[in-house]
């Protein structure tokens, strides 16, 4: 029985190393991709390393730097999907969206983590932090507003949820996220995209 028991735990233990490895590997290799474009965005903020990372690491979350729409940009740009065609045009209207955020949180005395949610949400979100009385943004704060405001404004009246496996939704939730509500991880993941970006970047 003692035998079986360290067979599967070394077992385990193998699978979680490998996991590991590939996760590296994959991560660093989405990184790579994404700091192609980090000359281009440095130009946008010469002397400011924090936002350069930044929007490097919303790339990083939105797309990993594959295809032209590389920010996700569309929406806020012409309110339709796949209108954006070049990396650049990308860049240029999923900057000026953050930017927009980040000044409207400013001025609501809200922290830059609601100004990345709102990157995903919409800048309403903002205002509904606001009228909450919040400082910052929260999970709890994002799933509220994705389920009883952006989902049924989308067409969601329901409450529907699709499976989304990431680690941060399986610890939090069990992994969901309603459906046409967004990401209310968003801010999150920004946050871990961002952290390796700054780690890449110090290593290499």
């Amino acid at each position: 029985m003692k035998t079986l028991i360290k067979f599967i735990f070394r077992l385990f233990f193998l699978i979680l190393i490998l996991s590991l490895i590939l996760f590296g590997v994959k991560k660093y290799q989405d990184i790579k991709k994404v700091e192609t474009f980090s000359k281009e965005v440095a130009t946008l903020f010469p002397e400011n390393k924090e936002q350069q990372q930044l929007i490097l690491a919303i790339i990083l979350t939105e797309s990993k730097g594959k295809g032209q729409d590389i920010m996700q940009a569309s929406e806020s740009a012409y309110n339709e999907t796949e209108k954006i065609t070049s990396t650049t045009e990308s860049i240029t209207y999923g900057t000026k969206h953050l930017k927009a955020a980040q000044e409207k949180a400013k001025s609501l005395n809200l922290d830059e983590n609601a100004a990345v949610q709102a990157y995903n949400f919409g800048l309403p979100y903002l205002d509904f932090l606001h009228e909450a009385g919040k400082k910052k943004n929260s999970v709890k704060m994002a799933e509220k507003y994705s389920k009883e405001v952006l989902s049924p404004l989308l067409g969601n009246t329901e409450g529907s949820k699709y499976r989304y496996y990431h680690l941060r939704s399986l610890l939090f939730n069990g992994g969901y996220l309603y459906t046409n509500g967004g990401n209310f991880f968003y801010a999150d993941l920004v946050k871990y995209n961002r952290f390796f970006i700054g780690l890449y970047e110090k290593i290499f």
